[in-house]
């Protein structure tokens, strides 16, 4: 079996400095009217500014810094980092030496989830909630919200993941959908549930409750906080898990083979994953190659 591990690299979206043009402003002062002109008997304390032009001038400046921040949004949601690790090998043999390779960071369960759906017409119409994962590794559903963009209050929808999303040897990219289709399906359920609900499929894996569970041992001690799943080509592909943070910063990153290791399902709703004693070996290794 190939255990793989990586360092993870997430870097921040770079800093972006928002300029917004200020439609509302004080108005200019205008030269002072010569003594005993019209003007001056008319409005001895200049021109005035009306309510209604101060309101449209403040209206403008909103607009502005809305759509500027929009742009900045839909820049750094566009925006992947690529995910470094080291990859291990699953034998028989404690391995000692470990080889580096690099991942793409669009191809990852935490750079799907989140992101919004939008229509042809650029519209947002639902946010990805979560993906299912069967028993081939296979990514064969992904749960969008509505996110009450439609009144309905934060409804869920199973669709089927290639319908959904184009995958590439460079990224899993998302495909517009109609407003209407969200609105017209059927609910979807994480457990049973009355009606005209779809349920999540029993051997389905939740790449959003996987993203909160551990890596542990066949005594059950935790080795690692589950940190990314990586997707290839619609599959669960690599496994990526943390270890050594503090205050959930720094820290070090290895990956595994999603289909080596052994799911578990927690009473919780929580996803787990064990390691083999092989496995686990490996890991200690590794561990024990970057701290000398």
């Amino acid at each position: 079996m190939t255990i793989s591990s990586r360092t993870l690299i997430l870097a921040g979206a770079s800093a972006v400095t928002l300029t917004i043009p200020m439609a509302f402003a004080l108005p200019t002062m205008a030269a002072e009217p010569q003594a005993g002109t019209s003007e001056e008997k008319s409005n001895p304390r200049g021109p005035v500014v009306t309510e209604q032009e101060i309101k449209k001038g403040w209206d403008d400046t909103k607009k502005a810094v809305s759509d500027t921040a929009k742009d900045v949004s839909n820049a750094v949601e566009e925006k992947y980092d690529d995910v470094k690790a080291v990859v291990l090998d699953d034998d028989k043999t404690p391995q000692t030496a470990f080889e580096s390779k690099t991942f793409n960071g669009g191809d990852s369960a935490k750079t799907l989830i989140g992101r919004t759906v939008k229509d042809a017409e650029g519209k947002d119409v639902a946010t990805v909630h979560d993906i299912i994962v069967d028993q081939d590794e296979d990514a064969s559903l992904i749960i969008l919200s509505d996110g009450g963009f439609f009144g309905i209050g934060g409804k869920l929808v199973a669709l089927e993941y290639k319908k959904i999303v184009t995958s590439t040897d460079y990224a899993e990219t998302l495909n517009t959908v109609s407003k209407d289709l969200v609105k017209d399906v059927a609910e979807f359920s994480y457990t049973p549930a009355s009606g005209k609900v779809r349920i999540k499929p029993a051997d389905g894996v939740s790449l959003r409750n996987a993203l909160e569970g551990s890596l542990v041992d066949g005594q059950q001690k935790k080795l690692a906080s589950i940190e990314n799943v990586i997707i290839e080509d619609g599959e669960a592909d690599k496994l990526i898990v943390s270890f050594d943070k503090v205050l959930g910063l720094g820290g070090d990153y290895a990956a595994f083979d999603f289909d080596d290791v052994k799911v578990i399902h927690g009473a919780d709703s929580k996803v787990g994953f064990q390691l083999s004693a092989e496995q686990a070996a490996n890991f200690e290794n590794y561990k024990k190659s970057i701290t000398n």
